[in-house]
C-alpha cells in the first residue's frame, strides 16, 4: 500500500491557519495579562498561584470534575480584577444570578484553555496506576522546573501566568529532549477535522 501525503485545499488551509492564529493569540494573552470578559464578568489572567488557590479550595474545575455553582463562583472570585470592590457576599449574589448555561460553559472553556500547553506525560499515554491517595501538589513540578531553569523564586513563578509557565515548561522539556515536539492542540484538532472531511 502506498501512502500519499494529505493535500488540503485552499479553504482547508485557511481554516487551519485561523486555528493556528487563534492558538498563538491565546499564548500571547498569557504573557500580556489580558483581561477576559465572560458574560457580565471580567476575569484577569490566571496565575500559577490562582491554580493553587483553586486546588486549595477543592474546586472541581481543578479536579477535572463537572463544576457546580459554588466552584464557578469561587473561580470568578479568585480571578476577579482588583478594581472589583464588592464584598464576597455581594459578589456571590451577583454571580449566582448571572451564571447562565452559556456563562458556565465559557468559564469551563476559559479554564481549560489556561492549560493548553500542558506537556504530555508518559509519552502521551495515561497512567492507569495513578495513586488515588496522592498527597503531593501537582504544581510543584512547575515551580521546581522554572526556579531551576531561570533562577526564579517561588514567588516569581507563583505570579507568572499559568499559560506562560506551561509554555516555558514545554521549552525546557524540548531543550532536554530534542525529539520532543511542543503541543499545538487547537491547530492539530483543526488539521484532524480537515482530514476527516477529505
Amino acid at each position: 500500500m502506498i501512502l500519499n501525503a494529505v493535500q488540503f485545499d485552499d479553504a482547508a488551509k485557511e481554516r487551519i491557519k485561523e486555528a493556528a492564529a487563534y492558538e498563538k493569540r491565546l499564548r500571547l494573552e498569557g504573557y500580556l495579562d489580558v483581561e477576559t470578559n465572560i458574560g457580565p464578568f471580567v476575569v484577569k489572567t490566571m496565575l500559577v498561584k490562582h491554580a493553587l488557590e483553586l486546588e486549595y479550595g477543592e474546586n472541581r474545575l481543578n479536579m477535572g470534575k463537572p463544576p457546580e455553582i459554588d466552584d464557578l463562583v469561587h473561580f470568578l472570585w479568585v480571578l476577579r480584577p482588583e478594581t472589583d470592590l464588592r464584598t464576597e457576599k455581594q459578589f456571590s449574589k451577583f454571580a449566582v444570578k448571572n451564571l447562565t448555561l452559556e456563562v458556565r460553559n465559557e468559564i469551563s472553556s476559559y479554564f481549560s484553555l489556561q492549560f493548553l500547553d500542558m506537556p504530555t506525560c508518559n509519552g502521551g499515554k495515561s497512567n492507569a496506576f495513578v495513586n488515588e491517595y496522592d498527597s503531593s501538589v501537582w504544581l510543584t513540578v512547575i515551580l521546581h522546573e522554572l526556579c531551576g531553569a531561570y533562577s526564579w523564586t517561588i514567588q516569581d513563578v507563583m505570579n507568572t501566568s499559568m499559560s506562560a509557565a506551561l509554555q516555558l515548561i514545554q521549552q525546557i522539556v524540548k531543550s532536554n529532549n530534542p525529539k520532543y515536539s511542543p503541543r499545538n492542540p487547537i491547530t492539530q484538532a483543526a488539521k484532524a477535522q480537515e482530514m476527516n472531511n477529505i
